[in-house]
């Protein structure tokens, strides 16, 4: 017997909450035990950036697993827009500005990084070697970028071991809160997608990309509460990052198609608008300003359209 298509909708609400719920766990307490060794800032992002975007992960996973790999596609590749977008954009224009070191070769190389996947599936696809070039080149940068940029300073030992095992187990619990909440949200995404008939490309993109970013929106709305903008910015990049290699993670196990190519194009667009954008913001008095934060919202705002009118029509 189906189920009610409102009930679905509800079911998907209440584990997008519990999802973000166990990321905010899973991401409070990797951070506290990660802020007891020498990490720089911009690497510190980059290992929440990771954990943040574990909802990416788990729900790619579950995807290729009921054969639905562009659902995930749609999904990676619209977090990117949300990340900088909606929620750096939204950002910036409550919170009026938030300050940077002004230096494009912090942030250059991760940004080149989001660009492989769009020039890498114009040829109508992604396979297992596209995937390989885009988990080398996060290396890459994630190495470059330890490298250059200034060490925090070191915190003493967690004391007494038992703390540490603390922190452990509520991350555990809050990665399985994140598995458990994944499976139910594609199943019953996957019910709807049936029935509203959605490509699986424009569904991902649209609906999974906001719902697993809410872990980034909880991440960024902490930090700037507690006047770490430096953080906010280098986990959003970090989740921007982590969706590329996550792409190429999974393209180890079944190849992605970019089809149709209207939807794919769309996104590809608006990805390297606010690429630019960002890259160009960043340095400008060192410092993201309210109306620079308004373009951002406002690229994100015409994708979504654009999306929607071509799902309608």
């Amino acid at each position: 017997m189906a189920l009610p298509t409102s009930f679905l909708v509800i079911l998907i609400i209440l584990s997008f909450v519990i999802l973000a719920y166990g990321a905010d766990m899973l991401v409070t307490n990797i951070k506290i035990l990660a802020s007891k060794y020498r990490l720089n800032i911009f690497l510190l992002g980059i290992i929440l950036g990771f954990f943040t975007s574990t909802p990416e992960l788990i729900l790619g996973l579950t995807a290729v697993h009921h054969e639905a790999a562009s659902l995930s596609l749609g999904n990676l590749l619209g977090g990117i827009i949300v990340l900088f977008g909606l929620i750096l954009g939204l950002a910036i224009i409550v919170h009026r500005t938030i300050k940077t070191d002004g230096q494009i070769t912090t942030i250059a190389p991760s940004i080149l990084i989001l660009l492989l996947p769009l020039i890498l599936g114009l040829k109508g696809s992604l396979n297992r070697w596209d995937g390989l070039i885009m988990i080398i080149s996060y290396i890459a940068v994630v190495l470059y970028n330890s490298r250059t940029e200034p060490s925090v300073k070191p915190a003493r030992p967690l004391k007494p071991p038992r703390l540490a095992r603390r922190y452990l187990l509520l991350s555990l619990l809050g990665f399985s809160l994140i598995i458990g909440a994944s499976q139910v949200i594609i199943s019953a995404l996957t019910e709807l997608l049936e029935r509203w008939q959605w490509p699986p490309l424009v569904a991902g993109v649209l609906l999974l990309a906001i719902g697993t970013n809410l872990p980034e929106i909880v991440v960024t709305i902490k930090s700037l509460v507690k006047q770490a903008s430096d953080l906010s910015i280098s986990n959003l990049i970090g989740s921007a990052m982590s969706n590329v290699v996550i792409a190429g993670i999974l393209l180890q196990f079944g190849s992605f198609s970019t089809r149709p190519f209207i939807a794919f194009a769309v996104v590809a667009s608006a990805i390297c608008l606010l690429s630019i954008c960002l890259l160009l913001f960043y340095k400008t008095q060192k410092q993201f300003s309210r109306w620079e934060g308004a373009i951002l919202l406002f690229i994100y705002l015409l994708f979504l359209i654009a999306e929607l009118k071509w799902a309608i029509y």
